[in-house]
């Protein structure tokens, strides 16, 4: 039994060439692995805000403990 799409041939072609496959898939989910960790996204995003060097940004993450206890590291 055929399945039915609900797009356009159109749009299933431009959708089939442009999902990455191979070394590119790979390549594109190690680079998006970065932002996997909840300490590289607090990270990026400060630093996103100025430049801050380690004793800065260590400093920055025991006052945001103080102010808020809970932890979703993991």
């Amino acid at each position: 039994m055929s399945q039915m799409l609900l797009l356009d041939k159109r749009t299933q072609g431009l959708i089939e060439d442009y999902v990455p496959q191979g070394d590119i898939l790979e390549g594109v989910v190690c680079f998006f692995s970065v932002f996997a960790d909840y300490t590289r996204v607090k990270i990026l995003s400060a630093l996103a805000i100025s430049e801050l060097c380690v004793t800065d940004l260590s400093r920055i993450w025991i006052s945001i403990k103080r102010r808020c206890p809970i932890s979703f590291d993991f």
